[in-house]
């Protein structure tokens, strides 16, 4: 079996806020490319905020995030609010970045038509926000992201103020969305999720978040809804609550 390639490297990283609080470190780990890594833990522990420094929105206290892939870091970022722009439309939206990287309106919106297509927004490109219901806004974010071609996906709970079925579709389509597309690095507090969803899960302990578990998911190649009703699943799911647990505890 061939090496993983490393992506990112996190080494030694920290973050200690301003009034003296220790929330995140130390850090080490490495992102392999391609492949879909969960980060877990206790609420609080620092789950976002290591996402936030990996996508250079925060400065580490200390450490450092060495990016190691063969082209220059493309990163997007997704909110667990979609933060979408209420008084412009589907299109206006997914097309913003290509905005404010020189593109004109006509280049853009061609440019994230087949996204917005491949994210089953069709027919509402002239739509606002208000228009939408949770989950075609967060549909609208995702494609937003990945309309920018990133080489780098960073998640930070975007399903998680879904209801079930809507978070289970997507769950599916975020799979088909990465085929062959980015790397990506997700935050949730849904065992369920990921296990669903991750080849390797991070498992953070209790603040400040240091890394206690890096936990492999065995899957089949191609993951479908009835996997979830499956044993395999089951045990899997149970394995990483454990180990969940034990972070909670970790001092």
């Amino acid at each position: 079996m061939p090496t993983p390639e490393i992506l990112l490297d996190l080494d030694h990283v920290t973050l200690r806020w301003p009034n003296g609080l220790s929330a995140l470190g130390p850090i080490d780990a490495a992102l392999e490319a391609g492949r879909l890594t969960a980060i877990v833990g206790p609420s609080g522990c620092g789950k976002s905020t290591l996402l936030r420094i990996v996508a250079g929105l925060l400065a580490p206290t200390s450490g450092r995030v060495a990016w190691r892939g063969r082209e220059p870091m493309r990163p997007a970022f997704v909110f667990q609010d979609p933060t979408l722009m209420p008084w412009a439309s589907v299109a206006d939206n997914v097309a913003l970045p290509l905005r404010l990287a020189g593109r004109s309106r006509r280049q853009s919106h061609a440019a994230v038509q087949p996204w917005i297509e491949r994210v089953g927004l069709s027919g509402f490109e002239r739509a606002r926000p208000h228009e939408l219901s949770g989950g075609m806004r967060m549909r609208a974010s995702l494609a937003r992201a990945l309309a920018t071609d990133p080489n780098l996906l960073l998640l930070d709970e975007p399903f998680a103020a879904l209801d079930e079925l809507t978070r289970f579709r997507l769950n599916d389509e975020l799979l088909a969305w990465a085929a062959g597309g980015p790397t990506i690095l997700f935050v949730t507090h849904s065992v369920f999720e990921a296990v669903y969803l991750a080849d390797r899960v991070l498992v953070l302990s209790a603040r400040p978040g240091r890394l206690v578990a890096d936990h492999a998911i065995e899957a089949p190649p191609t993951r479908a809804r009835d996997w979830r009703a499956s044993a395999d699943y089951a045990r899997q799911c149970g394995e990483l609550s454990r180990r969940l647990e034990a972070a909670a505890e970790a001092a």
